[in-house]
């Protein structure tokens, strides 16, 4: 026997999935966007405005569609592609759902053109919502966060416990993820060697290191260069070669941001 697509919703998945259905109902454009960022992985640069004005014109769209012409599949295709559009990763679990449901109403349109699956899910709304509230539900939850937190008061002392170990046996390490400090450290490394370089150009041009740029007598034509100073060449080019780095290094930072610039408070 061939039972197709078969799988199993975890209650929390469940929950998650009849609380969509509900604020598609309500027309609940928040409520709606925390469960879509909730059932999938989001990336970190989640633009939650856009993802938010989507799901505005996705509610907008579809809450004005009357119950026996609403169509569920391309609604189901249209959240698809706002979830891939903003690159959120859906469990295994919720893909093959919509994949049922989808399949699921495209088949009952070709045995009943007049079928529609919303109405057949309309009775359950209101089972939905008194399961939601029954006392056994929220006994069990109870139940389930009291374990939780039994649990995690016994393990939060032996990671405290550990943590003080290894700091004084020295095996504590801290990882830090330094980001954006790349361009400042490479402006500051080439600012002292500018510095460096200009310090000593300025030292072999007082000391009028050889080969010197203007000698008291021309070696080639023997002219008399004495009304002109002795400068060192490889001091001059050093100090040339200063300059032009702390010129530019003076662009970089007027182009990324001014030294004496305050900070919006």
């Amino acid at each position: 026997i061939d039972f197709g697509m078969v799988g199993r919703l975890e209650e929390q998945l469940r929950e998650n999935i009849e609380e969509m259905l509900l604020a598609i109902v309500q027309h609940d454009v928040p409520m709606l966007t925390r469960i879509i960022k909730r059932i999938g992985q989001t990336p970190p640069n989640l633009d939650e405005s856009a993802l938010a004005n989507d799901v505005a014109d996705f509610v907008g769209s579809y809450s004005t569609q009357s119950l026996d012409q609403f169509d569920l599949s391309g609604a189901l295709l249209d959240m698809t592609q706002i979830i891939r559009r903003f690159r959120i990763m859906l469990s295994p679990q919720v893909a093959l759902l919509i994949k049922v449901l989808v399949t699921l109403e495209g088949t009952t349109k070709l045995l009943s053109p007049r079928f529609s699956l919303m109405e057949v899910m309309q009775p359950f709304q209101k089972k939905m919502l008194l399961r939601r509230l029954s006392p056994a539900r929220q006994i069990r939850k109870i139940r389930r966060l009291w374990v939780e937190l039994e649990h995690l008061a016994e393990v939060v002392p032996q990671h405290i416990t550990r943590i003080m170990e290894q700091i004084q046996a020295g095996k504590f390490d801290v990882h830090l993820d330094h980001r954006g400090l790349g361009p400042s450290v490479n402006r500051l490394v080439l600012g002292m060697l500018a510095s460096a370089m200009f310090v000593g150009s300025s030292l072999m041009l007082s000391y009028r290191v050889q080969p010197l740029v203007f000698p008291k007598k021309d070696p080639f034509w023997g002219s008399d260069l004495s009304f002109l100073p002795e400068l060192s060449a490889l001091g001059l080019m050093g100090c040339m070669i200063s300059i032009l780095v702390g010129l530019r290094l003076i662009w970089a930072i007027g182009k990324s941001g001014h030294l004496d610039q305050k900070k919006s408070k």
